[in-house]
């Protein structure tokens, strides 16, 4: 019975340390961590031989992330076989959970290849060592607000009412879905014309992580976003690419946007709201994998 249960716990141990994650991408409230399970793939392989890849794949965000595609790839040429090309599976892992406010996240384990497993072959002339890739992309939709106070009158002041002409909004004062891209500053200006008002807003977005950020079919480095204010029929003008696309060359951006808006009352109090929608890129390396090559004589 000792025997047994001794088995038994070096069978656990052995679980374990093959689910330990050897090498991630971030660990950040703000992304998908990606990381590759210990020894799989190993540091060493021999050709001929079989072996598999591993991702611990952990969702930080409080949504559920749909249609994640995890892909996974080598360089090295397909008369070699290995990972032919780019080998992918797509799946859906459920929303991290908050307890206590600590946030917990949602993991799932993924193997590759979905059936069987890869294996290195006719290396005479292949490399010594090889880099194995892994890369997970989603879409994301992230909505960040704050209440903007709009007078009639700019010139107007009320006792007891804080209702400025120009503001500055931080990151305390706008709800913010956590995701790679945070809106982390506004600034808006009222100024009168005719009859109507002209709201001036200044839009302070930050990029977080490594990862890269696209929207399908638009190109590299852009995101979709949408502005509404309230309830109010308007359309905003911004110094953006199509004036529908953020376009993030660098980590931060900043984005001016302007409308004409015609306020019924004195003191108007307005959602202000921004939408984005885009995709998630994030990717990590094995490697080198030294490759052990059989002679005539071993094969």
């Amino acid at each position: 019975m000792r025997g047994d249960l001794r088995i038994f716990l070096v069978f656990i141990i052995f679980l374990l340390s093959a689910c330990d994650t050897e090498t991630k991408s971030s660990n950040s409230e703000t992304e998908i961590d990606l990381g590759f399970l210990k020894n799989q793939p190993p540091s060493q392989i021999y050709e001929n031989s079989n072996f598999i890849v591993g991702l611990n794949i952990k969702n930080n965000f409080p949504q559920k992330i749909e249609s994640l595609s995890l892909c996974v790839s080598d360089i090295v040429s397909n008369e070699h076989e290995g990972i032919m090309g780019l080998d992918c599976q797509n799946i859906n892992i459920h929303s991290a959970q908050e307890l206590d406010g600590q946030i917990y996240p949602e993991e799932q384990i993924i193997y590759f290849p979905s059936e069987g497993s890869y294996s290195y072959k006719n290396m005479d002339l292949g490399p010594d060592e090889i880099t194995i890739f892994a890369q997970a992309t989603y879409p994301l939709k992230t909505e960040f607000s704050l209440n903007l106070c709009l007078k009639k009158d700019p010139t107007l002041e009320i006792d007891g009412v804080l209702c400025e002409t120009s503001s500055v909004f931080d990151a305390s004062d706008i709800s913010n879905t956590p995701a790679p891209i945070v809106l982390d500053k506004v600034e808006t200006t009222l100024t009168s014309e005719g009859t109507k008002n002209r709201v001036f807003l200044d839009f302070n977005f930050k990029k977080l992580g490594e990862g890269e950020v696209f929207f399908q079919d638009e190109g590299d480095n852009l995101v979709r976003f949408e502005i509404s204010l309230g309830n109010k029929q308007v359309n905003f003008q911004c110094n953006s690419k199509n004036n529908d696309f953020l376009e993030f060359d660098q980590n931060s951006e900043i984005i001016s946007c302007n409308t004409l808006i015609e306020l019924n009352e004195q003191i108007e109090v307005n959602l202000l709201k921004v939408d984005l929608n885009y995709y998630h890129k994030v990717k990590i390396t094995k490697g080198p994998i030294s490759i052990k090559k059989l002679n005539s004589e071993e094969t």
